[in-house]
């Protein structure tokens, strides 16, 4: 029987583009109602692509969840909890864990953060020579570091956005056409890139099963970063965040999928050892 062959994607991704490559049956896929102005607990799903359509050997695959808490919200500040689960070739998880302390400003620019970062290989068990505990805060144009004991200080700009404080932060963005947002980035809450633009590119037509959805898109570029997308439905929901081949995808059964994935890369991983 001869093997079907691969179709390259060939366009940049998109929920529309998903859903024609056959990994996305339905957007949005999450229906929850949040209120962006006090306290929330969102969950995505995050996705990667090798540049092929859905087939046997695309190597597509579910890379993890993304989770994000936002609580003890005043007019000053918030506190973001940031659950992350990676799943990594081998069997091997990644799971990111910081709680940080954000100003309630425009950029909501994180102020101070704990950090643990721990690798689980495919027994179960802790990889401990790979784990991080860090502490870090922000004074003024410094960035100060302790991680497993050692202190690092190195210099940075304001304003100060950080990836992941970025996605309560679109949630409050105009839908205007001259909206601009200009800042620097501190990607992980560690590696500081500067010169950073965001800006609102206005209503997107994504036609998901032949239903017509209309979206609204910010774009983020910048020094050292990878162009970022992010899809807003008329409500400020943020539905879905999009860099290169990565997606991140608001989505209840996230955990469930995380699982399931971290599942199949051990299942993979025994065949290959066998």
């Amino acid at each position: 029987m001869p093997q079907q062959e691969r179709i390259r994607v060939g366009i940049p991704l998109s929920p529309q583009t998903m859903n024609d490559i056959g990994e996305l049956d339905q957007f949005p896929q999450s229906f929850k109602q949040y209120d962006l102005q006090t306290e929330w607990t969102l969950t995505y799903r995050v996705w990667g692509c090798h540049g092929y359509k859905k087939h046997p050997n695309s190597q597509n695959k579910e890379m993890g969840l993304l989770k994000l808490s936002k609580s003890n919200f005043t007019d000053r500040q918030f506190l973001l909890d940031v659950h992350q689960e990676i799943v990594n070739d081998y069997g091997i998880l990644n799971r990111i864990k910081a709680s940080v302390e954000c100003q309630n400003d425009e950029f909501k620019s994180p102020v101070s953060w704990h950090l643990t970062s721990e690798f689980i290989g495919s027994e179960g068990q802790t990889l401990t020579e790979l784990g991080i505990r860090e502490t870090g805060r922000i004074d003024k144009e410094s960035l100060i570091i302790e991680t497993n004991g050692k202190q690092f200080t190195r210099n940075i700009k304001q304003p100060l956005s950080s990836d992941w404080t970025l996605f309560e932060a679109v949630h409050h963005f105009p839908f205007d056409r001259d909206f601009a947002l200009r800042f620097h980035l501190l990607e992980g809450l560690s590696v500081f890139k500067p010169r950073q633009t965001l800006v609102y590119k206005g209503e997107i037509e994504q036609n998901i099963n032949d239903k017509v959805l209309v979206l609204h898109r910010f774009d983020h570029t910048g020094d050292g970063n990878l162009p970022w997308e992010y899809w807003l439905d008329d409500q400020h929901r943020l539905l879905a965040v999009i860099s290169m081949n990565k997606t991140y995808w608001l989505d209840d059964d996230a955990v469930e999928t995380a699982k399931m994935a971290f599942a199949q890369q051990i299942e993979r991983h025994e065949r290959r050892t066998r």
